[in-house]
């Protein structure tokens, strides 16, 4: 018992020191779960051996990367997969597990079984989506083109290889492990379905669970460990590894949560990141022996070549394929790439579940496990030094060159006189004064208010011509009713997600501004609420009016969209 306690210390003091030395990096470009991994490898049984990998600390450990799972399945959105470029980023891991077979295939023909050969070539595939999240958003990238591009193929290379390790990495025949699968997901939607129905029927026992959640006892928090821990055990019961259990019980949480919950969502990261998920990087980086991976550069390079090929390349030339990444630059489709190449956690997961099995050597799961740690560690810092140097253009300086070789002085000159134009502005906004700011950032707020507020309405206004143009023409000819309103509203749905892009865009614009707001910022929250609670009572009263294609319960849907609850109703018609 003394021992679980020592170790456990251990851990924790390097989890507590592992971001506070990330800190000090920098600009921040050596991401806190690569330290974890080298603390673990310093001071696990290959280095100093103060961390005993005992049966307790090897519980904990499995919770965390339950947590970690648990946590990257709740963040990822299905309907991702239904965008071009969702179904572009599956069939680039799909080109990229064909890719890490042939590579296997090619450069490690001695090895030691088939199940070592899919492990390595799932591998391969991975994407650390969990450790690009945070970066993304550091760098505001979340919910730009290039961060929806990195971020539809960091999912797919971690939902997809996930159920390739439960379908081939696993002893019995392929088809018996498709339809265990298969049970296994039909138990899973029972859960998902149950607790969704309860909540929205208002059931006492989902009642009582909200009214507590805050409370000592902290039921949800409850509540989500259990379904966790139900799914995991599940999981151990039919064969398959707790990874599956974890990220499937994500997806459950989402089901029955569709609109997210911010609260629980910090709630399950105190406890997931604040001791689980730390502990089992350190303990996976206690598995690793430096000194056999550096006695072998070789393989390390190797490795690395082989994720670079497997999944950098197919990841840039399908930016060629998605319209949404077509008008992309050389630069940025590199980025791209480069993003989905990080491929530490899972990379982690696998080389656990190999070792466990016997079907891989612990010196090749280290050197794997460093592979994927280096890719963490230099892919955003090349990502940092690539963003630096689009700045200067380099590409449409190089093709204007080209193009006219003979201006090729005055070509470098105008680019010059473009990038010192640009530090200029850059340091005019820097410096420039306090108030300034707040002016600049409220005159945006408002316009963004706005536009907003006439987006909204303009839209209610041409549903509601929509809907008397289609209701005039079946009144003319009451036999081309269904083939009319299908039409119509396929056009309406296309308007309305080109309408949701544009307002996207501009609203991204001003997020910088608006978020420099200080004593505006009440003003501009009540203004934006007001103008959004106007335009939502119009959309509600035309969907009233004609509830069979809006449907019978849009009105209500409506009035209970993030802020235009029926409390804010209320208030508004108080005030």
């Amino acid at each position: 018992m003394l021992t679980i306690f020592t170790s456990l210390l251990v851990i924790l003091t390097a989890a507590l020191a592992a971001p506070l030395v990330a800190a000090v990096v920098p600009h921040k470009s050596v991401p806190e779960v690569v330290f974890l991994l080298v603390f673990g490898a310093l001071l696990g049984p290959y280095g100093l051996g103060a961390v005993q990998v005992t049966e307790g600390v090897s519980t904990v450990s499995e919770l965390g990367l339950a947590f970690l799972f648990l946590i990257a399945g709740y963040e990822v959105n299905p309907r991702e997969f239904a965008t071009s470029l969702g179904r572009t980023a599956v069939g680039t891991w799909f080109v990229s597990l064909a890719i890490g077979f042939a590579l296997v295939a090619l450069t490690l023909r001695e090895t030691p079984s088939s199940l070592h050969a899919i492990a390595l070539a799932i591998a391969l595939t991975t994407t650390a989506y969990g450790t690009l999240a945070p970066i993304l958003k550091e760098r505001g990238l979340m919910g730009t083109p290039m961060g929806q591009a990195v971020t539809a193929h960091g999912v797919s290379g971690e939902i997809f290889p996930i159920l390739a390790v439960a379908l081939l990495l696993s002893t019995r025949a392929s088809w018996q492990s498709f339809l265990i699968l298969i049970a296994f997901f039909l138990v899973a939607v029972v859960l998902a379905v149950v607790p969704a129905r309860a909540r929205r029927a208002g059931a006492r026992l989902y009642t009582a669970i909200e009214n507590l959640r805050d409370t000592m006892a902290q039921t949800l928090v409850r509540f989500v460990v259990v379904i966790l821990l139900a799914l995991v055990t599940l999981c151990s019961l039919f064969g398959l590894d707790v990874v599956l259990g974890a990220f499937v019980a994500g997806f459950v949480l989402r089901f029955i949560m569709p609109e997210g919950d911010t609260a629980l969502e910090r709630k399950l990261e105190v406890v997931g990141f604040g001791f689980f998920i730390p502990t089992f990087f350190v303990v996976s980086g206690s598995s690793i022996n430096l000194a056999g991976v550096f006695a072998n550069p070789g393989l390390l390079l190797g490795f690395v070549a082989m994720l670079i090929v497997a999944r950098t390349i197919p990841v840039y030339i399908s930016t060629f394929v998605s319209k949404e990444t077509r008008s992309f630059g050389v630069l940025q489709r590199l980025n791209v790439a480069l993003y989905s190449t990080m491929a530490l956690p899972l990379i982690v997961a696998i080389c656990n579940i190999a070792t466990a099995g016997g079907f891989m050597t612990a010196d090749t799961s280290s050197t794997l496990i460093t592979a994927g740690a280096l890719t963490v560690l230099v892919m955003p810092l090349v990502t940092s030094l690539t963003r630096t140097v689009v700045d200067a253009h380099p590409v449409a300086a190089i093709h204007d060159i080209m193009a006219h070789p003979a201006q090729r002085d005055q070509v470098i000159d105008t680019y010059r006189l473009i990038r010192q134009s640009a530090r200029k502005r850059y340091r005019a906004v820097r410096d420039h004064s306090e108030a300034a700011a707040s002016d600049q950032a409220r005159a945006s707020a408002e316009v963004l208010a706005n536009f907003n507020a006439q987006r909204l309405a303009l839209l209610a206004e041409l549903r509601a011509n929509e809907l008397q143009q289609t209701a005039d023409a079946a009144a003319a000819d009451p036999e081309a009713w269904e083939h009319i309103a299908k039409e119509r509203k396929e056009r309406w749905e296309v308007m309305k997600r080109r309408g949701d892009e544009a307002w996207e865009r501009v609203k991204q614009l001003g997020d910088r501004e608006i978020s420099e707001m200080s004593a505006h910022g009440e003003r501009y929250l009540a203004e934006r609420a007001q103008s959004a609670r106007k335009a939502r009572d119009f959309l509600k009263s035309v969907s009233s009016k004609h509830a069979d294609l809006f449907g019978p319960d849009s009105a209500t849907k409506m009035a209970e969209k993030p802020g235009g609850s029926k409390d804010d109703s209320k208030g508004d018609s108080q005030g």
